[in-house]
């Protein structure tokens, strides 16, 4: 398993294309990749912790179950197990999880541009029903230490200064949260 370290802004549609432009002059060196998520939250019991995630991303299925910890200030750790399969295989996935009992909770639809250089990854998503995020990430190794983490929460906050963007608040809450606020919000 490996542990991204993780934290994402919230912005205003005004503000999409100067960071978009910002983020393209610093990864410069690095082509930009569009992309598409379809996400399904399975869940096992009425605790939201017996979560599953089926993400179709292009040509492939990820299943993944994510051990979260909130490390302050809006960055979070997540610890993740997971496995792909073809994309033609969605059918019998979701039956899967059916089978043993878990039930779909919500969908969420992020589409949007990854710069990816080494351990970091920056994206900027619209996520559908919530807007526009700017989400930054290190991998780590899962057996990390205390200064790795140090040196990628450093990476992070030096990240959002390069990118103009350090006097937003991080958004602490998940998109999960989010989705589900906004659902009871409207009906």
């Amino acid at each position: 398993m490996a542990r991204e370290v993780e934290c994402k802004i919230r912005l205003q549609e005004y503000e999409v294309a100067a960071v978009r432009e910002r983020i393209g002059t610093l990864f410069a060196h690095i082509p930009p990749r569009n992309f598409f998520k379809a996400d399904t939250y399975l869940r096992y019991h009425a605790d939201d912790g017996d979560l599953v995630r089926v993400r179709v991303d292009g040509d492939e299925i990820i299943v993944t179950k994510k051990f979260k910890e909130q490390l302050g200030e809006g960055v979070e750790s997540n610890r993740e197990l997971e496995f792909s399969v073809a994309a033609g295989q969605y059918e019998a996935v979701r039956d899967f999880f059916l089978a043993l009992g878990y039930r779909p909770l919500l969908e969420k639809e992020k589409r949007g541009t990854a710069w990816t250089e080494d351990a970091c990854t920056v994206e900027l998503v619209h996520v559908a029903r919530l807007g526009w995020f700017l989400e930054l990430e290190m991998l780590l190794a899962d057996n990390h230490t205390e200064e790795e983490l140090a040196s990628a929460l450093d990476t992070l906050k030096r990240l959002r200064e390069t990118l103009e963007v350090e006097w937003h608040p991080l958004e602490g809450r998940y998109y999960m949260e989010m989705l589900k606020e906004t659902a009871k919000e409207s009906g």
